[in-house]
């Protein structure tokens, strides 16, 4: 099992654009092994973002995500997706 660590972790979207906008501000999250975790709040706060770039499927704009220690979110597009296939797993909200 391993344990997932956020430092800083920052999210925005269409950065430079006037309707830029930052969903995820410098989060800081560990959960370790076994270890359930809720993430709670309105419609619109970023539990989603958060889940995506937990899960590999979105890059933070800045900050540190790591995996049992390795870092994640510097990592080429093949490893992510190794990464995705053989650690995590997802049911969307839409079903």
């Amino acid at each position: 099992m391993r344990a997932i660590e956020l430092h800083r972790v920052v999210k925005t979207f269409h950065q430079g654009q006037p309707n830029e906008f930052t969903a995820i501000r410098g989060v800081d999250l560990r959960i370790e092994p076994r270890q359930a975790t809720v993430l709670k709040g309105p419609s619109g706060s970023g539990k989603s973002t958060l889940l995506a770039m937990i899960g590999c499927l979105s890059r933070p704009t800045s900050g540190r995500i790591t995996l049992d220690g390795e870092r994640l979110s510097g990592l080429p597009e093949r490893f992510m997706t190794e990464v995705r296939r053989r650690t995590f797993g997802f049911i969307f909200q839409q079903f």
